[in-house]
C-alpha cells in the first residue's frame, strides 16, 4: 500500500510529459524485474531453501526408476521400498541442487538438521565444469545398497549430465527412528 501511495504522490506533482516519462522508467523497471523474477524462480527463492532447478518429467520418471531394482536381500529391498520416497527426494535435490543450500529443504527429514551452507561438494552439479546450468543432472543407477544394521540404509547414487555426460556419484545413510519414518544420517560428497 506505501508504494501505491508514493507513486499516486509522485503522479500528481508530476506534468504530463513527466508522467510520461515516468511510465515508460516504471515500464522498463518491471520488464527487468520480470526477467530476474522468472531467473530467481527457476533456480529456488532468494533467501528459501529450494535453491533447485526444474526436473523434467522424464528425468523424475529415471529416477523412480534407478530407486526401483532387484536388491541383494529381502530384508534390504523392503527397508528401500519404505524409504523410496525420501530416495527420491535426496537424490532429485542431489541432481537439481544449484549448491548445497538445496538440502535445507530436507531439514524435517534429516536425524540432525543442518544449516547448508552455499559451498559446493554434496550437489551432483557441484564440480562440473561443462554441464548446462539450467538442467539436473540424470540419475542413472542406483547400486551399492547395504544394510549395517537392521535400522540403517546405505547406498550409492550415480549421476550423469545430459548436455556435457560428465558423471558423479554420491553415498548416503539413512536411519531408521524409534517412530519408524527413515531419516537422512549423512550426505556424502560427490566424486566426479
Amino acid at each position: 500500500m506505501k508504494w501505491f501511495s508514493v507513486a499516486l504522490a509522485l503522479s500528481a506533482s508530476m506534468t504530463m510529459p513527466q508522467v510520461a516519462s515516468a511510465q515508460d522508467l516504471l515500464g522498463t523497471l518491471n520488464k527487468i524485474l520480470g526477467g530476474t523474477n522468472k531467473t530467481v524462480s527457476a533456480v529456488g527463492s532468494v533467501g528459501g531453501s529450494d535453491f533447485m532447478v526444474a526436473q523434467t518429467e522424464a528425468q523424475a520418471q529415471q529416477t523412480r526408476e534407478a530407486i526401483e531394482f532387484n536388491y541383494d536381500t529381502p530384508e534390504a529391498g523392503a527397508s528401500f521400498a519404505e524409504a523410496s520416497d525420501l530416495i527420491f527426494e535426496l537424490t532429485r535435490t542431489s541432481a537439481c541442487g544449484v549448491n548445497n543450500m538445496a538440502f535445507n529443504r530436507l531439514n524435517r527429514r534429516q536425524e540432525r538438521p543442518t544449516s547448508w551452507n552455499n559451498l559446493s561438494g554434496s550437489v551432483a552439479r557441484s564440480g562440473s565444469q561443462y554441464h548446462d546450468a539450467g538442467q539436473c543432472f540424470d540419475v542413472i543407477k542406483i547400486m551399492d545398497v547395504k544394510m549395517p544394521a537392521p535400522n540403517a540404509l546405505q547406498f550409492t547414487a550415480y549421476y550423469i549430465s545430459p548436455s556435457s555426460h560428465e558423471a558423479t556419484h554420491q553415498a548416503f545413510t539413512l536411519i531408521k527412528s524409534a517412530r519408524g519414518d527413515w531419516l537422512i544420517r549423512k550426505i556424502g560428497y560427490t566424486y566426479h
